[in-house]
């Protein structure tokens, strides 16, 4: 109902189990021009549709992949990195973590990997964690990187192995199973 986001690509979104809304920040934005980048937040739900959501902190705008964000109960959808641009239209890759808290954004992190088109899984307790695997940091990676949630820091994890050795890997996939407490990657 009523006027959503609009097309666009790059953004990233994530269920809020909690609230009960899909968020939806950033990506491609009017105009259709590739470096046409907001920082507009929307949240979906089936009473209200599409709203868009005006917050006194946000982001800078950025290019995301979908699995570069994920709900962590307590905080709610939280994402890391991306290639982003500042005010002035200047690009980087973010190092930085943001939380949505239902109507603003909080930073967690200024200080985690410079990463970007990485994919982002949630572990609950007893892991309380996010890991972080691939995505490109000016070149691909197969490094995988662990976010505490109660210290809000990030550190790398060394591996006997890793997928893609060599190359590394962007724009693919994770998923956790607490079956088996593992975390999948494909793509």
């Amino acid at each position: 109902t009523g006027v959503g986001p609009g097309t666009r690509c790059g953004g990233v979104m994530a269920y809020d189990d909690a609230r009960g809304k899909l968020v939806l920040f950033s990506g491609k934005g009017t105009g259709g021009a590739w470096a046409n980048y907001d920082n507009q937040t929307w949240e979906w739900d089936a009473t209200n549709g599409w709203v868009q959501i005006a917050s006194t902190l946000s982001p800078d705008p950025r290019w995301l992949m979908n699995g570069s964000a994920v709900d962590v109960p307590g905080l709610g959808v939280v994402f890391h990195g991306g290639n982003a641009w500042d005010a002035t239209g200047a690009g980087y890759i973010s190092n930085e973590t943001w939380a949505w808290f239902g109507s603003t954004w909080v930073p967690l992190s200024t200080s985690g990997p410079v990463i970007g088109n990485h994919s982002m899984v949630h572990r609950p307790a007893p892991h309380n964690d996010l890991i972080l695997f691939g995505g490109n940091n000016g070149s691909a990676t197969s490094d995988t990187w662990r976010f505490d949630l109660g210290t809000s820091t990030w550190t790398q994890v060394i591996t006997a192995t890793t997928p893609y050795p060599g190359t590394g890997v962007t724009g693919h996939l994770s998923y956790y199973n607490p079956i088996t407490d593992k975390v999948i990657v494909h793509g």
